[in-house]
């Protein structure tokens, strides 16, 4: 607010929530200048290879991505992480993956839970992307573990047969839909829809069949 006037010009649901005065600011802060030496071992100590790792993970008196900025130069990340970690291996993962390429990692690697992937990704970031890539491309996990499960035969019975024990018995296709488990990893070898029911019942007779006693 500048003038008098223009308060008193404001409605009075306006004029009590205007502020006239200027907050005061705390003590300004210099902020230290960091060395490169310095801004890496940062890196290094905290593991840290991301930009968002480092607004996350960064505490208000460590380094910014202003400090590396003015310390590297552009493309400054670029540079303080291979001086960090070194040059990224010929096989390392591009920057933007392909929505298959995480829906087949969680299906050849039997990833179904979400903290079955982070920690595998922590064990591999080569091999698997960020649950960062999960959020931009699917939204939630759940879409992602959904497109895994339709491609994923062992993901498909898995679920099949968790239905099956909760049932006592062999889910109806209904039943199934309603589950939310879908039949179609099974296509790849059974073709039609009786060929699938067929296979899951003589499963079925296996899972239920009384155990012989103990000799």
């Amino acid at each position: 607010m500048k003038t008098l006037e223009e308060f008193l010009s404001l409605s009075p649901e306006a004029r009590r929530k205007v502020r006239v005065r200027r907050k005061p600011r705390g003590p300004y802060m210099k902020r230290p200048k960091r060395t490169k030496d310095e801004l890496v071992a940062y890196l290094k100590t905290n593991n840290i290879r991301s930009v968002r790792q480092l607004r996350r993970l960064r505490k208000p008196t460590d380094p910014s991505l202003y400090d590396f900025t003015k310390a590297f130069g552009s493309p400054a990340w670029s540079k303080a992480k291979e001086r960090a970690f070194g040059k990224p291996m010929p096989f390392s993962l591009p920057k933007r993956p392909e929505p298959t390429y995480i829906i087949n990692s969680i299906a050849e690697f039997d990833l179904w839970r979400r903290s079955d992937y982070e920690k595998k990704r922590a064990a591999h970031p080569d091999i698997l992307y960020s649950p960062y890539w999960i959020r931009v491309l699917y939204g939630t996990w759940d879409k992602a573990k959904w497109g895994a499960e339709q491609i994923s035969i062992k993901g498909c019975l898995s679920r099949w047969l968790s239905l099956c024990r909760r049932l006592g018995r062999a889910p109806t296709l209904g039943e199934l839909d309603e589950a939310g488990i879908s039949l179609e990893p099974l296509r790849r070898v059974h073709k039609t829809n009786h060929e699938i029911v067929e296979y899951l019942d003589d499963l079925a007779k296996t899972v239920f069949s009384p155990k012989s006693p103990s000799p």
